[in-house]
């Protein structure tokens, strides 16, 4: 809707003024007289009495009311808030759709004829406002027009304008949600302006009842905007708009009444164009503007205006709680589902699936590997001893034994399982560098400007926390400069130190000379037992079997000891691989702790500990709003 520079067009010369005001003094005085008795019976309308009856809120108590909101966000809409003085402009705000005749009416409430016109409406029909802009009208000697990027300020030299200290304030009709709260909030009386043959049927009409319908000191202008077309009955139509204003509008009470006035402003333009005292009065009374500006100059006089400005004020402040309540538990409401998401497989959860997925595959793959190869060292260290009998140890192939045990060992365990441990530590450290991508990614997008945190303010102050938090996971990076990634040989070391099968080796070498030497040492004695016994008369034929047969048990009873050695040798092989994989396993568990899951865990801990204390802020915010709310309702 456009309003110019060229909108402002005052023709009045002095001597057309002087006549036009004189008569409409006149015509003022009774006029006045007869709009008090219309309006006494129009529908909606409260009278001063029955508005001197009701309890009015207190202004300290809607002050501090207004103060704690402050306090809860400084920056929230509520920041702007104030309890008017009687000093301040009282300020009224027309919205309507394009084609209500919105320009004309306002042109007829600040005097303008259809000749000498406040508002254009070739610039109203041809040059639209933008959405994020207004007008505003406000009294000033010298007529002019400030095209401002938001405010195109208009100066009229209209004597009630000053007299009651106000403003006229033209919402576009297609005016930005935002827009349209800020100039609402501030509003004091608010005239809604209606196509009256088919009222608050337009779009305009339909969105600014949904937001606005709970608005103090609201009152619906049905403008036929067309000559010799008659409205309604009043009585009527105020009925039919208050009820669509129920049916348009969700939570109004049912006790609302809306004031409805049946006006046509081009009736009052042909009135305020043909000042002849018949004409003028007969389009003027059939204009129905008289009763509007009746209305609104009964709001602007001092004895009312206190009480109006609280009103709207004190509406402004429950519009304000009640968006801060909202803001509050949608701000809950997503930093639970912040805390599901962080607790979840995005981050901590995922950590302990990442980590048994790694450990799955070490066990099922890895450690395997190792199984096999120690387990076939054992095998063929069974079968080389096995080949090995008594009298192989006694003719020196017990030296011969170890040294082919420890090349077994070395080719097969050191070339083998030390390999695969080797590359399942660079897996790990894979999936170390993986598990820290992604949980920097998930918070990074935790912090962006497009999550629905960044739309409130707890919300943000959470960014900030995980910011920080992201500052501290970059410094825990994993890297070989840092010492944060699992060394390369660390696994291979263990299988090294861990089955060499140098001590079995060593062991086994020692029993074997030990059985030989005992072995030796008993053949003697039964040698010379023999001897001695034939020494002292035992026949030949009865010692050498006899002391053959005792050696004979000697050699049978080193072999069996013999056999126990390589059984006992195999068995501490055998546990040696068991014992091994298990230090494998905990050395693994022991890394992947230090590297991956300890760091990682204590920064998932700091952040569900911020967004812990950031929802229970938020908690006590909508608390202490919904208190204020319930404090504005027994003011209201």
């Amino acid at each position: 809707m456009p309003f110019g520079a060229s909108t402002l067009r005052i023709k009045r010369s002095s001597s057309h003024i002087k006549p036009l005001v004189v008569l409409f003094v006149l015509r003022e005085k009774h006029l006045v007289m007869l709009s008090r008795l219309r309006l006494a019976h129009s529908v909606g309308v409260r009278s001063a009495s029955s508005a001197s009856s009701t309890p009015q809120p207190s202004a300290s108590s809607v002050a501090s009311i207004i103060d704690r909101l402050r306090a809860i966000q400084p920056d929230s809409p509520a920041s702007r808030l104030r309890v008017k003085a009687p000093s301040d402009i009282f300020r009224i705000t027309v919205v309507g759709d394009t084609f209500a005749g919105k320009q004309s009416l306002v042109n007829a409430l600040l005097e303008g004829s259809r000749d000498s016109q406040i508002i254009s409406e070739e610039r109203l029909l041809t040059e639209a406002l933008a959405p994020e802009s207004f007008v505003r009208i406000t009294h000033g000697s010298e007529p002019s027009v400030d095209n401002g990027p938001a405010v195109q300020d208009v100066r009229v030299n209209v004597e009630w304008l000053k007299t009651f200290n106000s403003a006229v304030f033209i919402l576009p009709a297609d005016a930005s949600t935002l827009v349209s709260a800020d100039v609402m909030a501030e509003s004091d009386l608010t005239i809604l302006v209606t196509n009256a043959t088919s009222p608050l049927s337009s779009k305009v009409d339909v969105d600014f009842l949904q937001a606005f319908a709970g608005a103090p000191n609201l009152i619906i202008a049905a403008n036929a905007a067309v000559p010799n077309v008659v409205g309604r009955e009043e009585a009527v139509l105020a009925k039919y708009i208050n009820a669509r204003i129920k049916t348009i509008a969700d939570g109004v009470e049912n006790s609302l009444q809306v004031p409805v006035f049946s006006v046509n402003s081009a009736a009052a333009g042909a009135a305020l164009t043909d000042t002849a005292a018949e004409t003028f009065q007969k389009n003027w009374i059939a204009s129905g503007m008289q009763e509007l500006k009746t209305r609104i100059f009964q709001s602007a006089q001092p004895e009312a205006r206190a009480s109006v400005q609280l009103q709207s004020t004190l509406h402004a402040a429950r519009v304000a709680a009640n968006a801060l309540r909202d803001d509050a538990a949608q701000d809950s409401a997503v930093l639970r589902a912040v805390e599901m998401r962080v607790r979840g497989p995005a981050l901590d959860a995922g950590i302990q699936i990442e980590q048994d997925r790694l450990r799955r595959g070490f066990v099922e793959r890895d450690l395997l590997v190792v199984e096999e190869t120690v387990g076939g060292v054992v095998a063929s260290c069974r079968a080389t001893v096995d080949r090995v009998g008594l009298f192989g140890i006694v003719l020196g192939a017990a030296g011969d034994i170890a040294e082919r045990l420890r090349d077994r060992v070395r080719k097969d365990c050191l070339e083998k399982a030390e390999f695969q441990m080797t590359y399942a530590v660079g897996k790990l450290n894979e999936g170390l560098y993986t598990l820290y991508a992604r949980t920097r990614s998930e918070l990074t997008s935790l912090s962006s400007d497009t999550h629905p945190l960044a739309a409130y303010t707890t919300g943000k102050a959470l960014q900030s926390d995980i910011s920080r938090i992201i500052d501290i996971l970059d410094k825990q990076t994993p890297s070989k400069s840092t010492g944060l990634e699992v060394e390369t040989n660390v696994l291979r070391n263990v299988v090294a130190n861990g089955f060499d099968g140098n001590d079995e080796v060593d062991w086994l070498q020692s029993k074997a000379d030990s059985i030989v030497r005992s072995l030796f040492g008993s053949q003697l004695l039964f040698v010379a037992g023999g001897i001695f016994a034939t020494y002292l008369g035992v026949p030949w034929a009865i010692s050498i079997p006899s002391t053959g047969i005792v050696m004979a048990g000697g050699i049978g009873i080193y072999s069996l000891r013999w056999a126990s050695v390589k059984d006992t040798f195999i068995s501490k092989t055998s546990q040696k691989q068991k014992s091994l994989e298990s230090r494998l396993l905990q050395t693994y568990d022991r890394e992947f702790s230090r590297v991956v899951s300890g760091p990682l865990s204590s920064v998932v801990k700091m952040v569900t500990s911020a967004v812990e204390k950031r929802a229970a802020e938020s908690a006590a915010t909508e608390a202490k709003v919904q208190t204020l709310i319930n404090e504005l309702e027994r003011e209201a």
